[in-house]
Formats: structure tokens, C-alpha cells, sequence
């Protein structure tokens, strides 16, 4: 009998069982991002940490490009026309895991600021001034109407609240804040970064409305 020789593959077939492969992961790509990065230091790599001007005056801070809690964590959610009446804040409901992680970094960076991006762009600055145990965090603005659409395919509502109604062009007689009463947690972390003096800054190196490439963690991580 004459010895076996693999014989080699079609181009074509394996061209068809890389794109077999490739489309589960095409499918999970998400549509809308909201990420949340802890306040770091500017000792740290420049490829592990972004600066944004926070605060009034704006003062540069860094913090870390790897987020600690993402829209991957969200299990549901309430949202209100923010105060700036071009955009929304929302109540966040985290996931177990969400919770778990949200009560470690809250525990540990008392006092420190949380950066919140959407699709990359600086959304809000959220300050840590007690650990959050309950799961639920709440962004005051920022949060774009096409995002609210897509959060309403794939989340669900809490409970007992009202669809928002998009920011109109023309101004409301009495403009008034959605009632969200016991879903927020007490004003303070979650409420915009204090207007307090800060250090004197590091020297800027990323701009406050320039998309931000941070690192992301892909499913399961």
C-alpha cells in the first residue's frame, strides 16, 4: 500500500470556515458602549491611563483606560431628561457580578472621581464618597437619546417608571426632573464631580471631546 500524503486544503473552503468562525462574534458586537474608568494617578503608563479636564475650573485628571464596570453589567434601568436638556442621566440596576464589582471599587476609592464614557466621549463625572452595596448607580447626563433606543432593545425597565419622552427643541414652561426618588442613592456619589479647588494639574495630553480608545474587555472577562 502506498503511504498516505495529506493532500492540501482548498483555499477556498478554509476562506469559508474562517468566515463560519468569524460570524457568532459579528453578531455579538455591541451597539452602544457606557463605560466607567476609577481615578488614577499620572505616575502610571501613559498606555494604561486618559486625562479629562473635570471640575471648575477644569482641571486635568487621569484615569485608568480599563473600565470597571460596563453596559455588560447593566441588568436594567430608568432613565430622565438630564439637566442640560440635550441629553438623559439614567438609574442603573447591575447584575450580580455588576454588584459584586461595583461594592469592591467603591470600597476601595473612597474620595477618589469616576469618569463615565459613552461610545467613547465623555458623558459624566461621577464622585466616590461611600461604598455603593445595592447594585444600583446612577449617571446625572450625558447619556445620547440613540443610546436610550438601544438600551430599550436589550434591557429591562425598572419597575413602576414611565418611558422617557426625547428632549424637545422648545423650552417647557416649568421644566422639571423626572421623579426618581428611591431609586437614587443618596446625593453624593453619583452626583457630579464636587466644584471644589483641585491640584494643580499634570500636563493635558488628551483632549476633553477627543474619542478615547480605552482598553475594553470582550465577553466573559
Amino acid at each position: 500500500m502506498p503511504p498516505f500524503v495529506p493532500r492540501p486544503l482548498n483555499p477556498r473552503l478554509l476562506a469559508a470556515l474562517a468566515c463560519l468562525l468569524l460570524l457568532p462574534a459579528m453578531g455579538k458586537r455591541d451597539r452602544y458602549t457606557v463605560s466607567f474608568h476609577i481615578e488614577a494617578t499620572s505616575e502610571e503608563s501613559d498606555k494604561l491611563v486618559f486625562s479629562h479636564e473635570v471640575g471648575q475650573p477644569p482641571m486635568a485628571r487621569y484615569f485608568r483606560r480599563l473600565p470597571d464596570i460596563t453596559h455588560r453589567d447593566f441588568a436594567a434601568f430608568h432613565t430622565f431628561p438630564a439637566e442640560d436638556g440635550n441629553s438623559f442621566g439614567a438609574v442603573l440596576q447591575l447584575t450580580e457580578e455588576g454588584a459584586r464589582k461595583l461594592s469592591v471599587v467603591t470600597s476601595s476609592s473612597a474620595g477618589s472621581l469616576m469618569r463615565v464614557l459613552v461610545n467613547g466621549q465623555g458623558a459624566d463625572v461621577l464622585y466616590i464618597d461611600r461604598p455603593i452595596m445595592d447594585g444600583r448607580l446612577t449617571v446625572w447626563s450625558g447619556i445620547p437619546a440613540e443610546v436610550v433606543r438601544e438600551m430599550e432593545r436589550s434591557l429591562e425597565r425598572l419597575a413602576g417608571r414611565a418611558e422617557v419622552v426625547e428632549p424637545s427643541a422648545e423650552p417647557e414652561p416649568t421644566p422639571e426632573r423626572a421623579p426618581v426618588d428611591e431609586l437614587e442613592p443618596a446625593r453624593g456619589y453619583g452626583a457630579p464631580g464636587p466644584p471644589m479647588p483641585l491640584p494643580p494639574p499634570p500636563p493635558l495630553s488628551t483632549p476633553g471631546g477627543e474619542q478615547l480608545e480605552t482598553e475594553f474587555p470582550g465577553p466573559g472577562q
